[in-house]
């Protein structure tokens, strides 16, 4: 079971980049790089990408260059992670490798915390989403990945808070998905009332995608189950 939430974005714009001031040898291993994510996601040729993104790390730790090492460890850890069967090993390998590097790099901490989440370490996950949330906090999707885990582990107060926050900050994708957890969240809360007004907010959403649809359906069911409740509430008192 996948429990993370985000969706890949490559945000070397993060990184400390100053591509005229490259030497050649970095130059080289950047080469190495944009062939290794043309192997991987235009061509869909991942393993073939494994031995160039390996290539690009050697040839950019040699040349001291550790932007573009850090950027290699992160495409060679969206590979294993996104493979037919994922290793999430080699996974975590990589991506701690690039956290390293380029310590203040916000993408790189939201994938470790990703791939320990799905790994069922929920503890060190979440200690990695606060580390990419202080290094981004206006990424909506970290506070949502985040809200995620920590209704994993049972806190729903702080998951709340979190799914709000992104939620805040509009996301780019999946805003129904986070208001239909953020309503899960509530009600384990005891909070019904609050996941009604979300499961209302997802109805008047335009849904797109299949998935989006199902949940579209899912909230319209929730909605019908429990207004009745607080209808027969609002009778008694």
């Amino acid at each position: 079971m996948k429990r993370h939430w985000a969706k890949a974005r490559y945000s070397a714009s993060q990184l400390s980049l100053d591509f005229d001031a490259e030497s050649p040898a970095c130059s080289e291993a950047r080469k190495r790089l944009e062939e290794a994510e043309t192997l991987a996601w235009v061509k869909r040729r991942p393993k073939a990408a494994i031995p160039k993104c390996q290539e690009a790390i050697a040839q950019a730790t040699e040349a001291g260059c550790t932007d573009v090492a850090a950027q290699a460890h992160w495409q060679l850890g969206q590979i294993h992670f996104f493979a037919k069967t994922p290793d999430l090993s080699a996974a975590l390998e990589s991506f701690s490798a690039a956290t390293r590097l380029a310590p203040d790099w916000a993408e790189a901490h939201l994938w470790e915390a990703n791939t320990l989440a799905d790994l069922d370490r929920p503890e060190e996950a979440a200690l990695a989403y606060l580390e990419a949330v202080r290094r981004d906090p206006a990424d909506p999707r970290i506070h949502i990945s985040l809200g995620r885990c920590l209704a994993e582990m049972g806190r729903y107060d702080d998951a709340i808070a979190a799914y709000r926050e992104g939620i805040r900050r509009k996301p780019d994708y999946g805003e129904i998905s986070a208001r239909m957890m953020l309503a899960d969240a509530l009600m384990e809360s005891g909070d019904t009332t609050g996941a009604i007004t979300e499961w209302k907010s997802v109805l008047r959403q335009k849904g797109t995608a299949e998935d989006e649809e199902e949940e579209q359906a899912l909230a319209r069911t929730l909605l019908a189950q429990h207004r009745p409740k607080i209808s027969r509430t609002r009778q008694t008192v």
